[in-house]
């Protein structure tokens, strides 16, 4: 059972792949919206909400989900009798495939794949296949529509490694047929490189995939009957096989007594918010997309669930695909058939931008910078946000915004009116001068993208205005894949990577100094032709010229590699090398004057000797673009950096932000907790549900992983259990979390100190056997101090049931080593001693089975996939160190700990 915050992802554009689940997390209730009067729930009206579901799976419902109101034998009576015409135009009985024999023990063990294509009708974001990814343990389902046969390898590719980053599982095996798609070096080198073992069937014989191939059955079994029931054209395939896996995973499978959402996340799906694919729905259109003379609804037809919010997808009769949660549904109605050609099919695909679920908290999980606009598009244009606030750290950043407007219109109308416009104006400014653009006539059939302005208030570490920025954004989701945009992928440095730097600045009394890049994407060059729509509120021309783009923009979605690769190669001019640990740390090539560059997107940290000058490289930098000298570092990433010289010490701390978070919550003044984390108290799935529209749960969670991963390792072990979860919170749940609130009333200003505690890296690992009550799992705790302050932590379940203390004591250290490894290689580049990493434990038992190749009963069923910190033990690039229990630092990372233990585990790590 997959019992955490993680829920599969929205559809993505970024390869024209579409993935089904969108929810930011499994949610128990349904769209917060206005419904029309409820219909009264017959077992016929469930049969058509739930695709066509045959009536015995029916009748299993009511006991494995919530919201259905309608009994078994109710169920079981109305399909004895039942004829349904859409059932018997679109399905055809078959002979069953052979079922496949393995015998999977976790979730991502197996996963199966099939591409089912080409379909004689593109559908109405063009694809013309769909792929299958099928968990074998679980049951779960994934569909990801493509344009193209040769786009299989990538769905592939972007699945699996967002399934192992997320869930923090591996994938061990996939299984497919022969086919070309499937079968070639793209996918062979990156199997390799996963360790994923890949299944192939004999020729001729597609049964030995009989599970994927029954999934693709089952899909265009339910498609075809809602397509005929709700009277809809065939370009709309893809969104009807799309809702059928979606309605699929939150129905009963043949031999299993949970549903596979269930087996997934841990959870009963809640249902009540389902309606008949194709039903009458009415939108209500926002009152800043409408006139007073306006209609305030819009009619359409039901064609899917929104991604990543709690809302429907419709198809308006004007032709316009759009997502909303306030709607009210009329299900009474009999469907109108509507002719192939009454609803052209929408420019844009039928997807959006996938919103990653943090998962594991390992301090070099990262997040991406990217804008967030507000979705103020004319009512025919509604989409899902195309640059959303993502990652963990940007759920705090969306309490700095409040002041901030989201349209030109409140802007200008504002009492910060002058400064907005001249805010504009220097944007406008930049752009003419990086030749950003040549002014044309839109080429014949090409929609230029529209472009909206997006605002910034940029604040000092004290929370003081610094500036007003205004920023031209591209609507980048409207982008096309192989059209207006190709390689997309661009580096940007770890947190690890910046807190190893700073502390070897601490200990070396290095200079570090700030460069703020002006308008960074501006200064990378496209290869492909896009063209945009003009600035809105400024006139280029005959009204109707476009922008023909010669440099990125800000959203389009090759604008952050564009500027990566520009800036590489202009450092590579400056005689900087991209670091082979990370690509966004520079190293000077030239051993007379050292130096290093980290980068994180437009901000660089400067960092020299004082034989080497860093005022020439600043000036050789600002020569190449237009940047602001920023001076001393202080700030950097929404960090403070503390110097001491005297001292020779470095603080990284968050003291505003954990104030501004407490001030949210009203707990300014709230008594303080000694600890994070009741150690008398394990959190269970258990309880009674929280009310989460009253408390934002969710919200505070994702703001308090923001700061467990940048500077206070000292929480996140009671943040990580918090997040587990996130789907179906309780008020125990929400009194823990007002827990950790109370412990940062009282520790607002606690940061990491690099400098002040013992020279060299320490290493602590540590596990807590079988501690997760729902799961049953352990928890892995590993810390690496360098010169008195963490540099990388990580508090995280572990991938299976561990048998016993040794075996996750083991699968722990197997863990250390590979975040060890990579530490090794950065203090290469980094020109630091580092041959050997030692590492200390607690556990004398699993320490010799590091040390010996022993088997026996209680150790030879331990997966192999671990048994390489054996051979990197045997190879001495890693050494285990026996320390006692009570000066095991890593304690307070795997569980919760007495107020004394804690102590000493948050002192041990450099916290003061």
């Amino acid at each position: 059972m997959l019992n955490r915050l993680w829920a599969p992802w929205a559809p993505a554009t970024a390869n024209n792949i579409y993935y089904l689940e969108g929810r930011l997390a499994p949610t128990s209730g349904a769209p917060t919206t206005a419904y029309a009067a409820r219909t009264a729930e017959t077992p016929h009206l469930w049969h058509r909400r739930l695709g066509h579901l045959g009536f015995d799976n029916l009748a299993k419902m009511p006991d494995m989900v919530t919201g259905i109101r309608v009994t078994a034998a109710e169920f079981k009576t109305a399909g004895a009798n039942a004829l349904c015409e859409p059932c018997t135009l679109g399905k055809q009985h078959r002979l069953p495939f052979n079922t496949s024999t393995s015998a999977t023990k976790a979730p991502l063990e197996l996963l199966h794949t099939d591409l089912c294509g080409p379909l004689p009708v593109a559908s109405a974001g063009g694809s013309l296949y769909f792929n299958t990814i099928l968990d074998d343990f679980t049951g779960m389902s994934f569909v990801i529509p493509l344009r193209h046969k040769s786009d299989a390898a990538d769905s592939i590719i972007n699945t699996v490694t967002m399934l192992q980053r997320q869930a923090g599982l591996p994938v061990k095996r996939v299984r497919s047929d022969n086919g070309g798609e499937f079968c070639n070096s793209t996918l062979s080198e990156f199997y390799t490189s996963q360790g994923v073992l890949h299944e192939t069937t004999n020729p001729y014989s597609p049964q030995q995939n009989g599970k994927a191939e029954r999934l693709n059955r089952t899909l265009w079994e339910k498609a075809r009957p809602m397509l005929s029931d709700a009277g809809l054209p065939k370009h709309l395939w893809a969104d009807a096989i799309v809702t059928a896996n979606y309605l699929r995973n939150r129905s009963p499978l043949s031999g299993r007594d949970k549903t596979p959402f269930e087996l997934f996340y841990g959870t009963k799906p809640d249902v009540s918010h389902l309606r008949i694919f194709g039903a009458t729905v009415f939108a209500h259109t926002p009152s800043a997309l409408r006139t007073k003379l306006d209609p305030v609804s819009q009619p359409g037809r039901l064609i899917g669930y929104a991604a990543n919010r709690k809302g429907y997808k419709i198809l308006l009769n004007s032709g316009a695909i759009i997502t909303s949660r306030d709607v009210t549904f009329d299900e009474s109605k009999p469907p109108k058939p509507t002719s192939p050609t009454s609803h052209k099919p929408p420019s844009q695909p039928e997807t959006s931008q996938p919103e990653p679920v943090p998962f594991a908290f390992d301090s070099d999980t990262e997040d991406r910078r990217q804008v967030r606009v507000a979705a103020r598009h004319p009512a025919s244009e509604w989409q899902d946000d195309a640059y959303r606030i993502t990652g963990r750290s940007n759920v705090a950043a969306n309490a700095a915004i409040a002041n901030e407007p989201t349209t030109m219109k409140e802007a200008l109308s504002g009492p910060d009116a002058a400064a907005w416009q001249l805010a504009m104006d220097d944007e406008m400014a930049s752009l003419i001068a990086n030749d950003t653009w040549t002014l044309c006539e839109p080429p014949h059939g090409t929609k230029p993208i529209p472009a909206k302005w997006v605002y910034k208030i940029k604040r000092d570490s004290n929370g003081n205005i610094e500036r007003y920025k205004a920023r031209l954004v591209v609507q980048g989701f409207r982008q096309r894949e192989g059209i207006d945009y190709d390689e997309v992928f661009a580096p940007v440095s770890k947190y690890s990577t910046l807190r190893t730097v700073l502390s070897t600045a601490a200990a070396q009394d290095l200079d570090l100094h700030q460069l703020d890049i002006k308008t960074a994407f501006l200064n990378g060059t496209i290869d492909e032709e896009v063209y945009v729509s003009p600035p809105p509120g400024y006139t280029l021309g005959k009204p109707t010229l476009c922008c023909k783009l010669n440099k990125a923009l800000y959203g389009l979605k090759q604008a952050p590699r564009a500027w990566y690769q520009t800036l590489k190669a202009e450092l590579a001019k400056l005689g900087f090398t991209a670091s082979q640990a990370d690509a966004g740390l520079f190293i000077s090539t030239d051993p007379s004057k050292p130096a290093y560059l980290l980068t994180y997107v437009d901000d660089i940290l400067i960092v020299t000797p004082k034989t080497t000058s860093s005022a020439a490289i600043k000036q050789k930098l600002m020569a190449a673009f237009e940047a602001r000298d920023l001076g001393n570092a202080t700030f950097f990433l929404g960090m403070d950096l503390i110097r001491d010289r005297t001292a020779k010490t470095i603080k990284l701390a968050q003291s505003r932000n954990i104030k501004d978070l407490l001030s949210k919550y009203g707990m300014d003044d709230a008594k303080t907790a000694s600890t994070p984390a009741n150690a008398s108290i394990k959190l269970t799935k258990q309880g009674t549900p929280l009310d989460t529209q009253t408390h934002s749960y969710s919200a505070l969670v994702g703001s308090l992983m923001y700061l467990s991963i940048c500077t206070r390792p000292d929480i996140a072990q009671a943040v990580g259990a918090l997040a587990r979860h996130m789907a179906n919170p309780t008020n125990d749940h929400w009194t823990a979390a007002k827990t950790v609130l109370r412990y940062l009333t009282g520790t607002p200003d606690i940061g990491i100190t690099f400098g002040a505690g013992p020279p060299g890296l320490q290493v602590f690992c540590d596990a807590d056997h079988a501690g997760d009550i729902d799961t049953r799992r352990s928890t892995t705790g590993y810390a690496f101090i360098f010169n008195g302050g963490a540099i990388s932590w990580a508090s995280r379940l572990q991938p299976t049931v561990a048998a016993s203390t040794t075996e996750a004591e083991y699968i722990a250290a197997a863990t250390t080593i590979k975040e060890g490894l990579w530490l090794r290689k950065l203090f290469q580049d980094l020109s630091l001693d580092l041959h050997t990493v030692a590492i200390c434990a607690d556990s004398q038992t699993a320490l010799k089975l590091l040390k010996n190749p022993i088997v026996s009963n209680r150790s030879k069923h331990i997966d192999v996939v671990h048994h390489f910190a054996r051979e990197r033990v045997a190879r001495n690039e890693v050494t285990f160190e026996y320390i006692s229990t009570e000066s095991m630092v890593a304690d307070a990372l795997t569980k919760p700990v007495p107020a004394t233990k804690f102590n000493f585990c948050r002192a041990g790590m450099g916290l003061s």
